[in-house]
């Protein structure tokens, strides 16, 4: 019953509909072969991130496991990195990359969507997990140094931001846990934070002189190609995972670096068309929404707040999403599959605990203010 009034939620048709537009832009696209390769070894998988979360997550205790196996395999991602940079130092790498999978940006990106669940799960825990969420928080800053991404770093500053509008709102107490996170995230940046990275993001405060700015090659001009690649191709766009072929394809006379969109809104504009960014847009606005909505029934009580710093977490990460999604490509990442698909499910579960756990002696509903002990609490 539950699943069938799922996938009538909006995110559910609008992923369906940004597949279904994937599949049908293969045959127009600008490298059919490639865009077909990766709908059946990459994108299928992202997919199913999705279909799984709304099928098999049937509680909060459900939600739990899934953000710990995400923030489990982060901190591996994290390690990997500091190794990597250690290793790196003799070879005089400045950017860490982890693999094929993940370039710095790649990394950043993850990096900015994971910190939210981080913060406030050392927000609103006590004992070892705080200690556990602390780490995890200066592994994340440390990675997030590491990648060097100026397009990371305004990400991380605008979810930082939104970290700390919403947990003031929702914890009464966390002006020490705060400072706490100030210091240690602070003290994280100043240690570990080299000249090279210092002097990389400096260039942020005077961008007219940055190459994105002035050369063919620059970020500004690749968007310029993407609005021009979705203007020409406003129904089915150059084909999934096409956006780097065409954009190369665009100056193959003149020659010159075939880059990727470095914006997830004209990267998806560009490789689906105008409705393919519709979808895609729609999707982080109505799970906003909803996530905003849940949040209103969730009472202030301390015993809550498990529940409301996971919801707060999930909101602030799709912000720390969309504001790093300006800068780098992550139209097709997971991160975004992960996010609507917690971003569907929850909902109907803190409904369905509502239902069961809190009424009123007339039989009138009343706010939530916990879930029955222990299945309910989040970490």
């Amino acid at each position: 019953k539950n699943l069938g009034k799922r996938i009538k939620t909006s995110q559910v048709k609008c992923v369906s509909g940004i597949l279904v537009l994937a599949i049908f832009s293969i045959p127009f696209a600008a490298w059919p072969g490639n865009s077909f390769d990766f709908l059946i070894t990459t994108y299928w998988k992202t997919i199913l991130v999705f279909i799984l979360i709304l099928g098999l997550v049937t509680s909060m205790k459900d939600i739990d496991r899934v953000i710990w196996a995400f923030l489990i395999a982060v901190g591996f991602l994290g390690v990997f990195s500091v190794v990597s940079d250690i290793q790196g130092i003799a070879f005089g790498k400045e950017r860490v990359a982890i693999t094929a999978t993940y370039d710095a940006n790649d990394l950043a990106m993850v990096m900015i969507v994971a910190f939210p669940f981080a913060v406030f799960w050392f927000l609103g825990r006590k004992g070892t997990r705080r200690l556990i969420f602390g780490g995890l928080t200066a592994l994340i800053i440390m990675t997030v140094i590491l990648t060097s991404s100026r397009g990371g770093f305004v990400g991380f500053l605008g979810v930082s931001l939104a970290i700390l509008l919403r947990a003031r709102r929702i914890l009464k107490n966390a002006f020490v846990p705060l400072i706490i996170i100030a210091i240690l995230g602070s003290g994280t940046f100043f240690f570990y934070a080299k000249s090279a990275f210092l002097e990389r993001m400096s260039t942020i405060l005077t961008y007219e002189q940055d190459y994105n700015v002035t050369d063919y090659s620059g970020r500004i001009e690749i968007w310029k190609r993407g609005l021009k690649m979705m203007a020409e191709n406003p129904i089915l766009g150059v084909g999934i995972n096409g956006f780097t072929t065409a954009e190369g394809l665009s100056h193959k006379d003149i020659g010159g670096k075939w880059s990727t969109a470095h914006n997830s809104f004209i990267q998806m504009g560009g490789e689906l068309g105008v409705m393919g960014l519709i979808l895609f847009c729609y999707i982080i606005w109505t799970s906003l929404k909803g996530i905003k909505k849940v949040l209103k029934s969730v009472s202030q009580e301390k015993k809550a707040y498990p529940i409301l710093t996971t919801l707060s977490a999930i909101q602030c990460s799709w912000i720390g999403y969309a504001i790093g999604g300006v800068f780098l490509s992550a139209a097709h990442s997971p991160l975004f599959f992960l996010l609507a698909g917690l971003s569907t499910v929850i909902p109907f579960l803190i409904n369905d605990m509502e239902k069961a756990t809190v009424s009123t002696p007339k039989g009138g509903a009343t706010r939530l203010s916990s879930p029955k002990p222990s299945r309910g609490r989040i970490g």
